[in-house]
């Protein structure tokens, strides 16, 4: 459904438009049909929030969005939260720049972000 952006990533890096290049050690996205699931476990404690994902092929671009913390009460993510995954935003436009299966970089107003499949 989403042709190569679909799978298993993890984060590598990403540089906000200020220049700022923000190195990532375990940050992992997962895309499958209309949801994206985010990971860190950079922390003590493995953080994960579900979002939806919609991917229009024709004007290459992505929407995250709508993220929720993986746990029993489902609480919504804020900025704060989403800000260690390249996003500044609780729904995020990203440009697609390439995805071709081993590569994933994604571009939005705040930042572009560089992941490898896994």
């Amino acid at each position: 459904m989403n042709g190569n952006a679909d799978g298993q990533w993890q984060l590598m890096s990403f540089e906000t438009t200020d220049g700022t290049i923000h190195p990532c050690k375990r940050i992992y996205y997962s895309i499958q049909l209309q949801l994206v699931e985010i990971g860190n476990k950079e922390n003590d404690h493995y953080e994960t929030y579900i979002g939806r994902f919609n991917y229009n092929r024709e004007t290459e671009k992505i929407t995250m969005s709508d993220f929720r913390k993986r746990s029993q009460e489902e609480i919504a993510a804020t900025i704060e939260n989403l800000k260690p995954f390249g996003m500044n935003s609780t729904e995020t436009v990203f440009d697609v720049l390439k995805a071709d299966g081993k590569t994933l970089i994604l571009k939005s107003e705040y930042a572009t972000l560089t992941f490898r499949s896994f």
